[in-house]
C-alpha cells in the first residue's frame, strides 16, 4: 500500500469513526494478479457509437448517459417480470481476452436473480433472448 494510499484510508476511517480491525498487506500473489489487470481500462467510459462500444473522456460520456433510452438493448415484460439488457457504459469487469463488460441483462421481480454481463451488443441481445427463453420456460414448469 502506497503511503498516500494508507494516509487516505487512515482519514476515510477517522471520518466515518470506523477503526480497521486488521490492517493487511497485500501478498505478492494479488501483487502479480493486479500488474496483469489494465486498471486504465477498468476504470474507462465507454459510450455507444451505432451499437458499438467507443471509449472516451469524463464529459463526453456523461453527456451521453442523460439519455438511458439509448442505452437500451432490450426490455421484456412477461407478466410482473421484467428481464433487462442495457449498456452500462462503465466497465464492469473483463472477458478472458481482456474485453470489457459494458452490457448487462438482469431480471426483476423474478423467482430467480439474473444477471449476465457482455462485451459487444450482439452478445448482449442474444443473451436477453436466451434469458426470455429461460424465464418462459421456467413459468410453465411451475405452471
Amino acid at each position: 500500500m502506497l503511503e498516500s494510499d494508507r494516509e487516505s484510508y487512515k482519514r476515510i476511517l477517522d471520518e466515518m469513526n470506523l477503526t480497521p480491525a486488521q490492517e493487511i498487506e497485500p501478498t505478492e500473489a494479488v501483487h502479480r494478479i493486479l500488474e496483469q489487470v489494465d486498471l486504465d481500462a477498468m476504470c474507462a467510459n465507454y459510450i455507444l457509437v451505432d451499437k458499438k462500444p467507443v471509449r472516451v473522456g469524463l464529459i463526453e460520456w456523461s453527456a451521453q448517459m442523460v439519455n438511458w433510452q439509448e442505452r437500451v438493448v432490450e426490455r421484456t415484460m412477461i407478466g410482473n417480470i421484467l428481464i433487462s439488457t442495457v449498456f452500462l457504459g462503465i466497465v464492469h469487469g473483463l472477458t478472458e481476452n481482456g474485453e470489457p463488460l459494458l452490457f448487462e441483462t438482469m431480471t426483476f421481480d423474478f423467482a430467480e436473480n439474473i444477471m449476465f454481463r457482455y462485451p459487444t451488443w450482439e452478445l448482449a441481445q442474444a443473451g436477453h433472448h436466451k434469458t426470455v427463453h429461460y424465464v418462459k420456460q421456467y413459468l410453465k414448469r411451475k405452471g
